[in-house]
């Protein structure tokens, strides 16, 4: 039984209850996951980032967060990277490069930050853990939070659309019940499209956000009928050689 929720694996019921059951309660995703180019691409810029805010102010410069960057990717295995090819991980290396010189622009880059990459963890009182790895938190002068979360995707939210977002929701509640302090913001970088989204949480919207990821607990606890969501993410998906949908959704898949 699962009692340990997160934003990824919430969401990933709600993409396909059928990958839920298999990568989560069958407990076959390390058997499974595939190395993504998307995954290393991501993990080499949080990496990076985090590194570059744990150094002391005088030492921070582009150099340094490029050479930062190089080193966490040098780090993982080839096999592990998820790359078709040199070319391919060339593009996708070429990108985070990009997306680093157009935040140390942009961004602050002198502030210290009171929290990097760090997991949370809360108890609800229904018994379920809520956890949860935030990519950085500031400490205002007033002593407030600012929640920041880097995204190196292609997908981005408005402002007025974060409120009803699972992860920003999720964020929001787990720091506000672990540190009890005023959260002052939330924040999601874009650094591939180069914009931003944030918006202020209130008490009120707490106690929504905590009554809807109850209610999306409870619903996962009593599924017992995990069938397969098809969606234009199957032809990609890790499970679809086990999925029941497997012959239906390779049959509408045009390979050109």
């Amino acid at each position: 039984m699962i009692n340990r929720y997160s934003p990824s694996l919430m969401n990933d019921f709600e993409k396909c209850p059928y990958f839920f059951k298999v990568f989560y309660i069958d407990a076959r995703k390390k058997e499974l996951e595939r190395p993504k180019p998307y995954y290393t691409l991501g993990r080499t810029v949080h990496e990076a980032l985090r590194q570059f805010f744990s150094l002391f102010v005088d030492d921070r410069n582009l150099d340094k967060l490029d050479d930062l960057y190089r080193t966490a990717w040098r780090e993982i295995p080839w096999e592990k990277r998820g790359f078709a090819n040199k070319k391919e991980e060339k593009e996708y290396g070429l990108r985070g490069l990009v997306m680093l010189e157009w935040f140390y622009k942009n961004y602050d880059t002198k502030v210290r930050p009171r929290y990097l990459e760090n997991y949370y963890e809360i108890l609800l009182p229904t018994g379920s853990t809520l956890v949860g790895k935030i990519d950085r938190i500031d400490e205002e002068t007033d002593s407030s939070l600012t929640i920041i979360d880097y995204k190196t995707g292609k997908e981005t939210m408005e402002d007025e659309e974060m409120p009803d977002d699972l992860q920003a929701g999720f964020y929001t509640l787990l720091i506000d019940k672990k540190f009890k302090r005023p959260i002052k913001e939330i924040k999601f970088i874009y650094l591939d499209s180069k914009t931003e989204s944030n918006f202020t949480p209130d008490g009120e919207y707490l106690e929504k956000t905590e009554t809807n990821i109850k209610k999306k607990i409870n619903e996962i606890e009593n599924t017992t009928d995990f069938v397969p969501r098809v969606s234009r993410l199957c032809r990609y998906c890790d499970v679809l050689p086990l999925c029941p949908e497997k012959n239906n959704i390779l049959r509408k898949t045009i390979p050109f």
